[in-house]
């Protein structure tokens, strides 16, 4: 399946368009918290990472940030 990762909040709004394929839900709910994790020193403090499958449906938010939240 395809899973898309988008990042809002804090007056940013960045969609991914291309997606990644992964096995499950489950694998792109990790998959969100690595990228959360890779981008936790970046200008991403407060940011939500919107998971979505391919029907557009919301499987999960991962929350971003630098570790002061």
């Amino acid at each position: 399946m395809r899973f898309f990762f988008h990042v809002v909040g804090n007056g940013k709004s960045v969609r991914d368009d291309e997606g990644e394929m992964l096995a499950s839900a489950e694998a792109a709910q990790a998959h969100a918290n690595e990228i959360a994790h890779d981008l936790r020193h970046d200008d991403f403090d407060g940011c939500l990472i919107h998971v979505t499958d391919e029907a557009g449906e919301e499987i999960a938010r991962v929350p971003m940030g630098n570790g002061k939240q």
